[in-house]
């Protein structure tokens, strides 16, 4: 594990917002918008079940808050862990250490990280 490298707000977890990717649409430099699966993707295989509901991914936008070199990422004794890609934060100790580490207000009274610094 590397540790914590980033804070987010992410715009929907789940539901009418969260789009497959061959629906999810993605602003280019040249001013076109595209779906994310035509531009070079560091994950190649995104569209590989595209077309099964059950089996593609997902994606939500993310606002990103701060983030960190990979050599920085935080990582402490007690943090919560978990080898899942997105979680919704809610330990109170990981909490309260990254909202004072990455320089946020307090986190939000539902225990998530709030949206700005």
């Amino acid at each position: 594990m590397l540790g914590y490298g980033f804070a987010e707000t992410v715009d929907w977890w789940a539901g009418p917002r969260s789009q497959r990717p061959k629906d999810f649409m993605v602003d280019l430099p040249d001013g076109r918008r595209v779906p994310v699966i035509d531009v070079p993707l560091a994950q190649p295989g995104l569209a590989d079940d595209a077309g099964d509901e059950e089996m593609t991914d997902y994606a939500v936008r993310v606002e990103w808050i701060k983030t960190l070199a990979r050599g920085q990422a935080i990582r402490e004794k007690g943090m919560f862990a978990n080898q899942n890609t997105v979680v919704r934060l809610r330990d109170p100790f990981t909490l309260e250490r990254l909202t004072r580490l990455f320089s946020l207000d307090e986190p939000e009274a539902d225990g998530t990280l709030p949206s700005g610094g």
